[in-house]
């Protein structure tokens, strides 16, 4: 005899099955979660390409704005090294129409001195400065430095594009320390508008490793800003009210004032160093049919109220209005809120007058 215990052999391959079994069974679990994945992921993508949803901050617009955009490694965008930035332009890329400089923002190959006679002005903001669906001539920088420039004299103008897409107050700020202020400008702008104070930004999601994936972008879209005032204030007045409600609602809550305070101390920041701050007033143009029904006088009050000795406030709503066409029609496309060119033009003339008054450009023929 082997020594062995005749039953040993038997139990040994009863063991044997049930690991077998187990295997099986824990293969069948992850291959029914794969497929369900995958068919999430498949309605998603059927959802967004045929749905009727016409609303420009839904989800399913947010996802075909992604879809537009070049995969990876022709992206303009990137995650950036710096926390409070998120991600950042690429230097160097280009994408249509649009061109990102080796300084890392949009527009020519602009060395870090002005050129000689040249007044230097830096716009910091978000997608309406960057005005992706524009081209570099009619975006609000552009349209502002033709403007300039168009008055004869002795010094020339120069209007530099620092807007970034999704940036809000924090990371202007933070932009403007770190990037636009080695760029020596005379006077630096930022364009303001009503999402500004918000704490998160959704178009983080665009960057993000998973951002082709509708069911991953789609769980990160309603779960990942689900701890703080911003998103409580998002998910309540978006449904209650659309975002005129939800940019009210965001200007008086206690958001505001840290907001408020980064305005402020940007404006002693560049005091400081003898550059003129100018805060320019977006004027908005969704959730309202005419700008008689404008729902946002508030919010501007509260902007003017920052005017001080380091800081100017313009307001170039009624140069909008007056071009004497309702706010959608001045949409960029019929479906994206964005400003046209048309009323980027008015602006930027509303802007050229009042630092004409203020003494921060040279009046017309002055020698």
């Amino acid at each position: 005899m082997d020594g062995s215990h005749p039953n040993c052999y038997g139990r040994s391959r009863m063991k044997s099955r049930g690991t077998h079994r187990r295997v099986i069974a824990v293969a069948l679990i992850l291959s029914s979660v794969l497929v369900g994945l995958v068919l999430c992921e498949a309605v998603l993508r059927v959802f967004v390409a045929w749905s009727g949803e016409t609303n420009p901050h839904s989800f399913v617009s947010f996802m075909r704005r992604i879809n537009a955009a070049p995969r990876d490694g022709d992206s303009l965008f990137c995650p950036s090294a710096d926390a409070l930035l998120g991600y950042e332009l690429v230097p160097g890329t280009a994408r249509g129409h649009i061109r990102i400089n080796s300084g890392g923002f949009r527009g020519p190959e602009t060395s870090c001195r002005p050129p000689a006679g040249t007044k230097r002005i830096i716009v910091i903001g978000d997608s309406e400065t960057f005005a992706e669906k524009l081209k570099e001539e009619d975006t609000f920088p552009g349209a502002l430095q033709r403007r300039l420039n168009a008055n004869p004299g002795n010094r020339r103008y120069e209007v530099l594009n620092f807007g970034v897409p999704g940036y809000n107050t924090i990371q202007e700020r933070r932009l403007l320390e770190t990037k636009a202020i080695h760029y020596r400008p005379d006077a630096v702008i930022l364009y303001y508008v009503m999402n500004d104070p918000a704490t998160k930004s959704y178009a983080v999601l665009t960057h993000s490793l998973f951002g082709r994936s509708h069911l991953v972008t789609f769980l990160l879209y309603i779960t990942r800003f689900s701890a703080d005032v911003d998103d409580a204030l998002r998910e309540t007045y978006l449904r209650a009210g659309g975002y005129p409600l939800y940019f009210q609602k965001l200007h008086q809550s206690e958001l505001w004032e840290p907001c408020a305070k980064n305005l402020r101390e940007m404006g002693t920041y560049l005091s400081a160093r003898d550059i003129d701050f100018t805060i320019v007033i977006s004027p908005e143009l969704f959730g309202f049919p005419t700008f008689e029904e404008f729902p946002h006088q508030g919010i501007h009050g509260l902007l003017h109220a920052l005017q001080s000795e380091c800081i100017t406030v313009i307001d170039p709503l009624q140069a909008v209005a007056d071009i004497g066409k309702t706010p959608r029609e001045l949409w960029v496309t019929p479906t994206d809120p964005h400003k046209s060119a048309e009323a980027i033009w008015a602006v930027s003339g509303e802007v050229t007058d009042w630092l004409l008054k203020d003494g921060q450009v040279e009046a017309p023929h002055s020698r």
